[in-house]
């Protein structure tokens, strides 16, 4: 047992020491965005868009005009309905709902990711008994929801991004091809 807690912290050691680091999302640091949205977005809108920010910061990605890329949402959506019911014919179960619209536009305001639609779900247990805590219990799961939008947005942003920079490394390997069949 103690050899292998010495051999294991030893190839961890071996790895901290060559430089080996996770890596994060791989979007490029010091990128920009820019964020759109229609004019009429319902109130639960303002919490999402503080989640989606701080969520793309962590990334490093900062909000900035002009920017890299403009990100446009539409029609954000975020419902809480009753669900399943007890015996007394109370509300036993509730379904949260979040989703929206997104699309992906470069400086140029060229589409690069079409409409994306994003929908979250989540139900759970409300304690009839515990009004209070279950609405807390609900909050907790909208905010859970906005995050996992705001998780979605990075991640397609991300693909996005790398699928966008590797069709700029073929084109300029095509140029570079080019160049050098057509040299004398």
């Amino acid at each position: 047992m103690f050899c292998r807690a010495m051999t294991l912290l030893v190839i961890l050691t071996a790895l901290a020491g060559c430089g080996f680091q996770l890596r994060g999302t791989g979007l490029a640091e010091g990128l920009t965005y820019q964020l759109v949205s229609e004019q009429n977005q319902p109130a639960g809108y303002a919490d999402f868009q503080r989640v989606l920010k701080a969520t793309l910061g962590r990334a490093g990605v900062r909000e900035a005009s002009p920017a890299d890329v403009t990100l446009r949402i539409k029609a954000f959506q975020a419902d809480t309905l009753d669900g399943a019911v007890n015996a007394q014919l109370r509300v036993a179960e509730n379904i949260s709902t979040a989703s929206l619209v997104v699309s992906v536009l470069d400086d140029k305001g060229i589409l690069l990711a079409d409409e994306l639609v994003l929908e979250r779900r989540e139900a759970y247990r409300m304690d009839r008994s515990q009004l209070l805590g279950s609405y807390e219990q609900q909050t907790s799961v909208e905010q859970s929801l906005n995050q996992d939008l705001a998780d979605q947005i990075l991640r397609a942003l991300s693909v996005v991004m790398r699928s966008s920079a590797t069709a700029v490394v073929t084109a300029e390997r095509s140029i570079d091809s080019d160049a050098v069949r057509d040299a004398p």
